[in-house]
Formats: structure tokens, sequence, C-alpha cells
């Protein structure tokens, strides 16, 4: 087995020819839009792309993905790289709904919303709206939860009482999710026992591990996220499906640099 992150990863895996059919019982565990047509490739856990709002200073509770290209968020956005997979997965997905001009437009207005140029990780974006220089972050769900019970590094704890989640088009189309999932090698020399643990991995034992120790949200229908991920909302989850969004790869990437979105705002 190869496991991984980001669809554009295990649709790349598939491409590559390096992946087989695995296990039909596990892939029926799963809705269809999180595995691959084929078989190639299966979900195990769903990330969501959400905004982290600054306590003190984001009276909104319910935002979109288009609202942070507004004029009202200038200089209070904050986010890693552009050419991150968790952002390139984001921009992909903009792309399905919206079209790669419509895209390109919201994009480059984000970027000069940025408070400054993207940098550090989803966890350094919170600690910037704790200290003040960002009001609203682009990130995934489960850094609260590691943070909110980061024993090692108690700080952190702070940083994620600053800010609060607001799952982005909850009242429309679903906010964006991502996963982590895997592949059966193509030359796997025991595939029986791959198959296993893919089953295994589906099964609700082993899903409610994921919701419990990853903070992510289980992939198979009926099995409920930890009570701490839960006290967030309510996820509901974009339904276009993975291989759909994975198609617009290049075409992300390519509007990441034409823009020049890692140089932060350009006017």
């Amino acid at each position: 087995m190869l496991v991984t992150v980001d669809i554009g990863n295990l649709a790349n895996a598939k491409d590559l020819g390096v992946s087989q059919t695995i296990s039909a019982a596990a892939l029926a565990r799963v809705p269809d839009q999180y595995h691959d047509p084929d078989g190639q490739w299966v979900a195990l856990s769903l990330r969501a792309r959400v905004f982290y709002a600054s306590i003190d200073r984001v009276t909104q509770t319910a935002l979109t993905y288009e609202d942070i290209a507004k004029p009202e968020w200038k200089g209070r956005l904050c986010t890693r790289s552009g050419q991150h997979v968790y952002n390139i997965g984001l921009i992909m997905t903009r792309i399905a709904h919206w079209g790669v001009d419509r895209t390109r437009t919201r994009l480059g207005a984000v970027r000069d919303n940025l408070s400054r140029s993207p940098t550090g990780a989803d966890r350094d974006c919170v600690k910037a709206i704790f200290d003040g220089s960002c009001d609203l972050a682009i990130g995934n769900t489960y850094y609260m939860g590691l943070m909110l019970t980061n024993e090692a590094e108690p700080e952190q704890k702070a940083w994620a009482a600053s800010a609060r989640i607001i799952y982005p088009d909850a009242d429309g189309e679903g906010t964006q999710v991502n996963v982590s999932g895997a592949i059966s090698a193509k030359y796997a020399p025991n595939k029986e026992n791959a198959d296993k643990l893919f089953e295994f991995l589906l099964s609700d034992e082993a899903q409610h591990l994921y919701a419990s120790g990853n903070y992510e949200f289980p992939v198979v229908e009926g099995v409920e996220p930890s009570e701490l991920v839960a006290s967030w909302g309510t996820l509901k989850a974009d339904q276009t499906p993975l291989i759909e969004i994975a198609g617009h790869r290049k075409e992300a990437a390519a509007l990441v640099d034409e823009l020049k979105f890692d140089e932060g705002p350009q006017e």
C-alpha cells in the first residue's frame, strides 16, 4: 500500500501506472465521489479547508470562498503558500465550480487582501490571528484539534483559543474537502493482505480511530466525528467527485504562478 494525502497525489499515482484495483468490499464502504471509478485509489479520511476567524475581530458567522475576495478583507487574510497541495486542492475545486477565468479574478483579489506574503504552515497562520497580524486564515480543520490538545507545546492552545472555525459555503454548495487516501501498489507481493488492510481501515472501528486520533472526518457514512470536531459545527462537504477536481491540478498551479500569488499583495 501507498498511503498519502491529497487527491492530486492519488490521481497521479494512477496516471503513473503504479496502482492496481482495490478490494470491492473496501470500495463499497466509501461514497462514489471519494474513490476512483476504476478502483485504483480510495479515500481513508476527509479534511476540510476552512476559515479560522478571530474571535475578537471577525463578527461574521457564515462566509463563502467568494466572500474573502471582497474589499472588506483588505489586509486581513493570511495563508500558506499557494503552491502547497492544500491550497492547490482548494483552487482546483474553485476551477471545477467557477471555471478558470472567474477563479483567476477571485484568486487575484484574495492575493491582494493578504496581510503578508504567504508563509509558514496552517498553524503559523492561526498564530498570526493570535498576535493580531491577520483576522482570517485559511486552514485545515484538524489543526484546531492538534493545537487544542498539544501538551508538548501548550502555547498552541492559546493560538487555537483565539480563533473559531467557519465552514465556508455551508449554506450553499458545501465546504471543500481533500483526503488522506491510499493505493494498492501494482507489484505488491501480498495483495490479499493489502486488501484486508484496506477493509480494516474502512471499517467502523478504524474510522473511529481516525476521527479521534487525527481530528479528521470519517469517510464512511454513519461514522461520527469526534466530540471535539463536532463542537465546531456540522460539515456540509462539497459533493463534487474528487476525480473531477483532480483534473484541474495543472491549471490551479499555473494560476498561482501567473498571479505571483506567493509574492503577496500587488496593490
